[in-house]
């Protein structure tokens, strides 16, 4: 099924059957536990729910089944879909100027299970499919992450406006947040006179 995002706003619906069936259970598999959204909804064919940010799983379902009456055999599942978290981007920001061998800041937020990242450089708006390596396997949290770059002086890295970082979930390459484009600029030192 279409991927969820954790702690997006959803609505699950049904065609509700049988006229005698005025609630209806509603449960949410993981990917390993099955847990109740609601024990007695209305039988109207929607019901309005906050994807888990506890999840990352591609094997997660809906089950509904007729509570009142309670009628276990009617239990129907939903085809598997995906619930991932998201990446969004605060820094580099457009119109950022970053120098070679300087200090900045990579700033992202994480929603969701997501436990470690990946992060990339591209200098030129992402045409060479972020060439260069900034980290591998940073452990990340809930909530606003800083990762502290040390800009190389060595690395065929300039952009004059369409640098971009890109900080990508380890598990699942296709959850990414990545900035806007800026500038990272070389930096020339004047050695006489002294």
């Amino acid at each position: 099924g279409a991927p969820l995002v954790s702690g997006d706003p959803y609505t699950i619906t049904w065609t509700p059957t049988g006229a005698n069936v005025s609630k209806v259970k509603i449960e949410f598999f993981d990917g390993s536990a099955w847990s109740t959204l609601a024990e007695q909804a209305s039988n109207s064919g929607t019901y309005g729910w906050t994807v888990p940010s506890t999840t990352a799983s591609t094997n997660c379902k809906i089950r509904l089944t007729a509570s009142v009456p309670d009628q276990p055999a009617t239990a129907t599942e939903s085809p598997a879909f995906w619930v991932h978290g998201k990446i969004d981007m605060t820094a580099p920001a457009s119109g950022n100027q970053w120098t070679v061998g300087t200090s900045q800041n990579i700033v992202f937020n994480v929603t969701g299970k997501i436990d470690n990242v990946n992060i990339k450089y591209s200098k030129d708006g992402g045409t060479d499919n972020y060439a260069y390596t900034i980290a591998s396997g940073v452990a990340v949290t809930p909530g606003s992450n800083t990762y502290p770059l040390s800009i190389p002086t060595n690395q065929d890295i300039l952009s004059a406006a369409s640098g971009r970082v890109r900080v990508i979930d380890s598990a699942y390459a296709t959850v990414y947040g990545t900035s806007q484009d800026f500038m990272l600029k070389g930096v020339i030192g004047v050695l006489t006179p002294s």
